[in-house]
């Protein structure tokens, strides 16, 4: 979304570095470590100078996109096991040298994603063209890496997979499905709303560092979205799919770049997200937000979400709660069976959006101090 640059960097990394992790004789476990920290070795890239920059063969160790990534997935309970090793996935092997780092031992996925994602960086300049034919160059190069850049074992091992036909004919690919199901099982994995939950607070965090908006912005969306439909009596299950919707409800903005990888059509986003069976309800819901048409109008989650974005341009503008309830009063964006609700509430919802800043400001101060070390 970010780039078509970027489009299927990081599954057919993720695809390269599950063969080299399986040619290397890892666990099944590892297995799966890898590839999943393949498959968000950049989430650290907060702009889209960072995200392009690794896309240089000869990548600028200087980019802080590894840390700043690590740090991200430390915040989300079920994706913490991968922090260390996304954290270390640009250090180079130099003879040996690169094992450590700082005194800690580098994990042995992140030499293996280093590899991957140069494979695809190098990959990736040839596909216009007959990637076939020039298979042999490009793992030239990469064998010319052997010692200085990567690890010589996960060499052997790309020696193997790169003999494969197969392998360079499914580099050829644009289809994302292509690349997942070549991966046994993974495409049939699925985790939990909470878990989502946790993701989708975290994907919250990149998506406004795309945006407009203040750092806080979904996250303070989701929580008063989540807040709002359990006063109003929703089901579990509904109100945490209300929350998840409010911290995604701002995914277009990742797509609105400098070269924006659609049309310009917003909708083609959500589309993205609706073969998502459990979710396919929130991308509806997100979709619909910006409609003021009747139909969007019958729904209460939309409902919801419309009222929790206003809300969230408004608190950070009053400071008094009698002049915040004049405000909810006023406005057409707040449906009328809301509004009471909102005025009973509004000292909690003040307490929700004064949280939210808090914590984001945290998390963004201690990125900075990571940055500079």
């Amino acid at each position: 979304m970010i780039n078509p640059r970027l489009n299927l960097h990081h599954v057919r990394t993720a695809f390269i570095a599950w063969h080299l992790a399986r040619e290397s004789h890892f666990s099944l476990a590892q297995c799966r470590k890898t590839l999943l920290a393949a498959l968000l070795h950049d989430i650290g890239g907060l702009d889209e100078e960072s995200r392009l920059q690794p896309l240089s063969y000869y990548d600028n160790e200087l980019n802080d996109h590894a840390v700043i990534g690590g740090e991200l997935l430390a915040s989300v309970p079920l994706l913490n096991p991968l922090q260390r090793i996304v954290r270390y996935h640009h250090t180079r092997w130099q003879e040996g040298k690169g094992e450590y780092v700082n005194g800690e031992k580098v994990p042995k996925e992140s030499h293996i994603i280093y590899l991957a994602d140069r494979i695809d960086v190098l990959v990736a300049r040839y596909r216009k063209e007959d990637l076939l034919s020039e298979r042999e160059a490009i793992t030239q190069v990469i064998l010319d890496g052997e010692t200085s850049l990567y690890k010589p074992e996960y060499i052997t091992a790309f020696r193997k997979i790169s003999a494969c036909e197969h392998f360079w004919l499914m580099m050829t690919s644009t289809d994302f499905d292509d690349y997942i199901k070549e991966i046994p099982r993974i495409h049939n994995d699925a985790i939990s709303l909470h878990n989502f939950r946790d993701i989708a607070g975290m994907l919250a965090f990149v998506i406004d560092g795309f945006s407009q908006h203040g750092v806080q912005h979904s996250l303070v969306i989701g929580r008063i979205s989540g807040y709002l439909a359990r006063e109003m009596g929703i089901a579990p299950v509904q109100c945490l799919k209300i929350e998840i919707a409010g911290l995604l409800h701002n995914l277009t903005s990742l797509a609105l770049c400098a070269a924006p990888a659609h049309t310009g059509d917003e909708n083609v986003v959500w589309e993205v997200l609706s073969p998502i069976e459990a979710i396919s309800d929130i991308a509806s819901w997100c979709r619909r937000q910006k409609e003021e048409d009747v139909a969007s109008a019958n729904h209460p989650e939309v409902k919801i979400l419309k009222a929790s974005i206003y809300l969230a341009s408004l608190l950070p503008e009053v400071t008094l709660l009698t002049e915040f309830n004049a405000r909810v009063g006023e406005s057409a964006e707040i449906a009328p069976e809301l509004t009471e609700l909102v005025r009973q509430h509004s000292a909690t919802l003040l307490q929700i959006f004064n949280e939210s800043v808090r914590e984001r400001l945290t998390l963004v101060q201690h990125i900075n101090q990571l940055s500079r070390h």
